[in-house]
């Protein structure tokens, strides 16, 4: 789509490119004042972004707010076949979710309610997928195999502050 005349999907996609390069440029040759100038562009954007983002999260804090109170995973591990069922479904409906968001996040043409609507399922379809996937994970785990495979993971499990702080001096470091 990069060799034909910009359409709905595409157009955003360019002008976050421009932004993106001009951002490069500002923080590698700007002066001073540039650089504080695209510091409170980019934290407006980001901001903005943020908020737009914010029911996500919030919806499954409190989704998992619910799980908890109902005490739904309670016991889940001594009834494999619902667990296996809601894995499946999960994953299924997670991957479909994305995929579609994803293909529909590319559309061009006139209906511009496309790429959100992509977008939109793209970002819902990730949780829903990240539950299947532990879900994969708490089924493998039940196996003599799955168990001997995930062995290694445990230290770095016992050790969660740990590695979050670590982490986030990596990115920290990284990003700035």
């Amino acid at each position: 789509s990069w060799g034909k005349e910009p359409g709905v999907g595409t157009q955003w996609q360019l002008t976050m490119l421009k932004e993106a390069e001009t951002a490069i440029e500002t923080y590698s040759t700007g002066s001073f004042g540039a650089i504080v100038s695209q510091r409170i562009f980019d934290f407006q954007f980001n901001t903005t972004f943020a908020l737009t983002g914010l029911p996500i999260p919030f919806g499954l804090f409190l989704l998992g707010f619910v799980a908890g109170r109902t005490r739904y995973l309670e016991g889940l591990s001594e009834r494999p076949g619902q667990l296996r069922q809601l894995t499946f479904q999960l994953l299924v409906g997670g991957l479909v979710m994305s995929g579609v968001g994803a293909l529909l996040e590319q559309s061009e043409g006139a209906n511009a309610g496309l790429p959100a609507l992509g977008e939109l399922l793209h970002t819902l379809g990730a949780p829903v997928l990240s539950l299947g996937y532990i879900g994969a994970v708490f089924l493998l785990a039940r196996s003599a195999l799955g168990r001997r495979l995930l062995a290694p993971f445990a230290a770095a499990g016992r050790m969660t502050p740990t590695n979050y702080l670590l982490q986030s001096l990596i990115v920290a470091t990284l990003m700035y």
